[in-house]
């Protein structure tokens, strides 16, 4: 007899982590099982038709923006990060207040009175979870495909809201996967308690304990799926990177994965900088510049420099799916850039854990080239929760100024 798994994949990151490595391929070849992916992701069933074939793709029911629930969540989350006392929330409202002031109200005025009332907070809660708010559109997917297990990509928010909600309604088996390293402590409430949870590291084991009450014996650890692509090596060499790029094989490589415009306005000098102190130091080396898919190559006028070159993932922008690089050939050629670098330089990113990754040396910047507010700063970026863990780790070399930037690559 088949049973029918249903999967939620509501950004572009979620079909990134759980279609590129082939996680829902090896579900959709798992004898008796049929898999169906609901998702509104602009182009996702032409795009997955080679990397998960046989599996049914529909559109994902969706909370309208206005609408109670939507309301009520917004309470609770405000209070959620409020009550909890999670730091990365707070540098986060305290860089709103500085930015956007009209957002910022918004938030302030969605938690008051009494922001930091767990009382509050397990009221809205309770009355999310009574409200009779699933759609029919909803009810009629479930009619459709008679699902015998559910799985969320991707958890917080009101994404997959009305999916995850009738699912425990009916008590069906419920899975989900946190989808970023940062997701608990920065982004948004989970709005559905789920059976079972994949999670990335025993970080944000402890983390859905900490804040959800989610027992460790529910959770599992599945790493970080996409980098899966990095366990086999079977990529460009070390010379064949060099030449793609127009790159000298007898001089040291530095990597610069850089940030979007919006977390690091600076980058472009600091680069700048770094390239004209090792040429004043005598060093001959080179440098590969990875934009970020949310970056621009014009806002990098100002590097100049013979031996600076770009590397701009392939059509990141050229649709929804695509936004977050979301090919196996760009993830892949990431890889080999890194393996071909002697060391890596990045500011507030995940790139430094693919750089760890693949143990290669790993340069966190970690401080302005202008005198700025803390809290409009990389530091206070740097110091929120997923961040500041993994610099404690001693996996990375942070770096406060530009001397320091300078002697940590010196010295890889």
């Amino acid at each position: 007899m088949t049973k029918t798994l249903l999967i939620t994949i509501p950004t572009p990151a979620a079909a990134r982590n759980q279609i590129l490595p082939g996680v829902i391929r090896l579900l959709a070849e798992t004898q008796g099982l049929s898999v169906v992916v609901l998702s509104n992701l602009d182009g996702i069933e032409k795009w997955a038709a080679d990397l998960a074939p046989g599996v049914v793709f529909d559109r994902l029911p969706k909370t309208r923006r206005f609408s109670l629930t939507n309301l009520v969540y917004r309470m609770a989350n405000a209070r959620f990060f409020a009550s909890n006392r999670i730091h990365s929330m707070f540098l986060k409202m305290e860089l709103l207040r500085r930015t956007d002031r009209r957002k910022f109200w918004v938030e302030r005025l969605l938690g008051w009175p009494f922001p930091a009332s767990k009382r509050l907070h397990a009221l809205f809660s309770t009355l999310l979870r009574w409200l009779p708010d699933v759609s029919g559109e909803t009810k009629k997917v479930f009619e459709k495909y008679a699902p015998d297990a559910v799985f969320s990509t991707w958890l917080d928010g009101l994404h997959e809201y009305q999916v995850m909600k009738l699912a425990v309604k009916r008590g069906i088996p419920t899975v989900g996967n946190v989808g970023n390293w940062d997701r608990i402590t920065l982004k948004a409430r989970h709005s559905v308690e789920l059976a079972r949870y994949g999670v990335w590291s025993d970080d944000m084991r402890t983390q859905l304990y900490r804040y959800y009450g989610i027992d460790r014996s529910r959770t599992e650890l599945v790493g970080v799926p996409y980098m899966d692509l990095y366990v086999d090596h079977d990529g460009l060499s070390r010379d064949m990177v060099f030449e793609k790029y127009g790159l000298d094989t007898t001089r040291p490589l530095v990597l610069f994965g850089t940030s979007p415009p919006y977390i690091n306005a600076g980058e472009p000098e600091i680069i700048r900088q770094l390239v004209q102190e090792l040429q004043r130091l005598a060093r001959d080396v080179q440098f590969l510049v990875r934009l970020h898919p949310f970056d621009n190559l014009e806002r990098y006028s100002i590097v100049t420099a013979d031996n600076v070159k770009f590397d701009i993932p392939v059509d990141t922008m050229k649709s929804e799916i695509n936004r977050l690089g979301a090919t196996t050939e760009s993830l892949e050629l990431m890889r080999d850039c890194i393996l071909a670098a002697d060391v890596t330089v990045a500011s507030t990113s995940t790139f430094t854990i693919d750089a760890a990754v693949l143990d290669t040396p790993v340069v966190s910047i970690e401080f302005d080239l202008q005198d700025t507010d803390y809290y409009t700063s990389i530091r206070a970026g740097a110091d929120r929760d997923h961040l500041r863990h993994a610099a404690e780790t001693g996996g990375t070399t942070t770096t406060r100024n530009i001397g320091e930037a300078v002697d940590a690559i010196v010295a890889y």
